[in-house]
């Protein structure tokens, strides 16, 4: 950030805030805000209420707008809010006080119901809430409660708190996802002459345990607050990471503030700190959290410390920390790791510990480190050889960076000093160069390694879950264990396609009655696993194979009248087959089948006659209730048969009682007498 630009900008500014405002007429504004746009014609707006801009709505703050706010009035975002200020035309908003002063006017909120700012997965904003090309100034401030504007380019002068982070931290457990709206960003700002430059007060939550495919954490949260090329300078306080999980502070110069420079309090763990200047401030760096990676930043020049360091859980290296003129490191703790820093030439380095101390400062650098410069990305312990495909590979890298392996993305930029990917290999020696690159085009140095891929022809057996060995339904889905990138075949067919997983799912098709499956692991390479086998069996309950073949094989047969009325009433055995049971209808002398149990109940129930109770218990005397099924409506609808021949009653109870009864009673006949009797559709 170059401070003469931006003051140029500023007093080449001031004029025309004063001719805008004497030339034209104010136009004044109070109530809730639904989707107007604001523009330069109509400036300056004077803000004489509170106003809030209403779930659903938008205002949009066009390039040159002027916004003059009355003593302690100003924007609550509930909905989107975009200032959309350009290089030339910058938005105004300050105090429409007589006499201003920090504080005047309450600033803008953006609600935690607001619409956040929307970045596609190469960081670039599409879309919601954005603040750019604007100046604040003399107000409370920009107030971002669990909320995300993109905040770039923008002024911040003579407010109390500049930008105050609060609220609750998203939990956010995609990887890569396309869009990300869970990130806050404040880029390329300058931040001048307020009471604090920006505090971040955003407890977090533990996030819920998630596979992270890097292994360096069970619950790793990414970076989503990133603080990236501001000028922060010239103000009581610069940066308070007072609550912060992860925030990203990078690329800015935090100069010239009365206090602190960069203050990171107990309750901020695992910071990411890099390629700061970090100058002339009463304290350069207070570092209370544990799991920062402060690394690449200058320290230097500051009046009472460089560095107070309250906590050894932390990574420190390739700092330059030198020229302070109080201490360079000033710290109670017994000891603790600081190595590979710069810390000017003296021997013994510039420091304030306990005298029973031992920290280790070396190896340390002899020459100041250039911090514009990307770290030298690493690769954690890897195996050198593998059977598998793909290995997954991860280490640490430039937190302005990306990763390269082999002259191709594999990493894309973002804000995180981790990276891991699944490394696809070749069989044998596969040679690899990993790099990274930030977004200028800036490359680090190179590292070189080597993994080799032997054949694999040991194939574990697969491993099935429990499933239904008896089933009436037409496909069942079968799942179970197996090893790592091997597909799975099921009667010499791909069921699963070769995966990196240890889990498979398929989805097997049942004919009736038995369905043997084998099923086998294969490897890449088309190795095999010994065979298991399994069998399900799916029974015909409703008969429907053996009517589709009969009625193939009907066809074309004429119906014997004399035949089927002699059948009337009967229950027929086919013989010739496996003694299917057919019932013979007296009414329309149409042959139904009595499949199984349930079927064969649910059909004679269906063609039953319902009679009095005093029919069931008198001796059939109608010839017309020959044959039939008469229904006891009297009592509970019980079901009987009646005999055509002995005209004797038959109780159908159960289901199976039902069959029972049909197989006692029936007539055994071949299928070119069956075939005679109509088959019922």
């Amino acid at each position: 950030m170059n401070n003469k630009h931006w003051l140029g900008i500023l007093l080449a500014l001031a004029g025309s805030w004063l001719t805008v405002g004497a030339a034209q007429a104010a136009t004044t504004i109070s109530g809730n805000i639904i989707s107007p746009n604001w523009t330069a014609a109509n400036s300056p707006y004077i803000v004489s209420e509170n106003i809030e801009v209403a779930p659903g709505a938008t205002l949009t703050i066009e390039a040159g707008t002027v916004v003059k706010f009355k003593k302690n009035k100003g924007i609550t975002v509930r909905g989107t809010l975009k200032i959309n200020g350009n290089n030339s035309n910058i938005v105004v908003l300050t105090s429409a006080e007589a006499t201003t002063t920090r504080g005047d006017w309450a600033g803008i909120t953006f609600a935690d119901e607001s619409v956040d700012a929307e970045f596609d997965s190469n960081g670039n904003y599409i879309g919601g809430s954005i603040i750019k090309y604007a100046v604040f100034n003399h107000s409370q401030g920009l107030k971002l409660d669990n909320s995300h504007p993109y905040i770039v380019n923008s002024n911040f002068l003579n407010n109390t708190t500049a930008i105050t982070i609060s609220g609750t931290a998203p939990v956010d457990t995609s990887l890569n996802a396309a869009v990300d709206n869970h990130k806050l960003l404040i880029s390329r700002n300058n931040i001048t002459n307020n009471t604090i430059g920006l505090i971040i007060n955003r407890a977090f939550l533990a996030p819920p345990m998630i596979f992270d495919p890097s292994g360096l954490a069970a619950n790793q949260i990414k970076a989503n607050i990133v603080i990236d090329g501001n000028a922060i300078n010239y103000n009581q306080e610069g940066i308070w990471l007072q609550q912060a999980q992860r925030a990203a502070i990078l690329n800015n110069q935090l100069n010239f503030n009365n206090n602190y420079g960069l203050k990171i309090s107990a309750g901020a763990p695992n910071a990411i700190v890099q390629h700061n200047t970090i100058n002339y401030n009463n304290i350069g760096l207070e570092l209370a959290a544990r799991g920062a990676n402060i690394v690449k930043n200058a320290i230097a020049y500051n009046n009472q410390a460089g560095l107070n360091f309250l906590n050894t859980n932390n990574q420190i290296n390739n700092n330059n920390i030198y020229g302070n003129l109080g201490y360079d490191l000033r710290s109670p703790l017994a000891g603790g790791s600081l190595a590979n820093n710069y810390w000017g030439v003296a021997t013994p380095i510039n420091a304030s510990l306990p005298t029973s101390s031992s920290f280790t400062i070396e190896p340390r650098l002899i020459e100041p480190t250039d911090i514009a410069s990307l770290a030298t990305p690493t690769i954690n312990d890897f195996a050198t050889s593998t059977i598998l495909d793909k290995i997954l590979v991860s280490g640490t890298k430039d937190a302005s960076a990306d990763i390269w392996i082999n002259g191709r993305q594999a990493v894309a930029l973002d804000s995180e000093v981790t990276w891991s990917y699944s490394l696809p290999l070749e069989m044998g020696t596969n040679d690899f160069s990993l790099l990274s690159k930030d977004a200028s085009g800036k490359v680090s140095p190179t590292v070189n390694f080597t993994i080799s891929r032997l054949e694999n022809k040991f194939v574990p057996v697969p491993t099935i879950n429990s499933f239904k060995p008896t089933t009436d339904q037409t496909t069942q889905a079968l799942s179970g264990s197996k090893d790592i990138n091997t597909a799975i075949m099921i009667n010499g067919q791909e069921a699963v396609a070769l995966d990196n997983k240890t889990t498979w799912q398929a989805t097997v098709v049942l004919k009736y009655g038995r369905n043997d499956f084998t099923i086998v692991a294969q490897s890449a390479a088309g190795y095999q696993s010994d065979s298991l086998a399994i069998s399900i069996q799916r029974p015909d309950t409703t008969g429907q194979q053996v009517l589709t073949a009969e009625a193939q094989a009907s066809a074309g047969i004429a119906t014997d009248t004399a035949l089927t009325k002699k059948m009337a009433g009967r229950i027929l055995l086919q013989v010739e087959a496996n003694g299917e049971a057919w019932y013979v209808n007296p009414l329309n002398g149409q042959r139904y089948f009595l499949a199984g149990p349930t079927n064969a109940f649910n059909l004679m129930r269906q063609l039953g006659l319902g009679v009095k109770h005093s029919v069931i218990t008198t001796k059939i005397t109608d010839n017309k209730l020959l044959g039939r099924i008469l229904i006891d409506v009297d009592d509970s609808g019980k079901a009987y048969y009646v005999h055509p021949i002995t005209k004797k009653l038959y109780y159908l109870g159960r289901p199976a009682d039902a069959l029972r009864v049909m197989r006692q009673v029936g007539l055994g006949i071949n299928n070119q007498n069956l075939r005679k009797i109509k088959l019922a559709q």
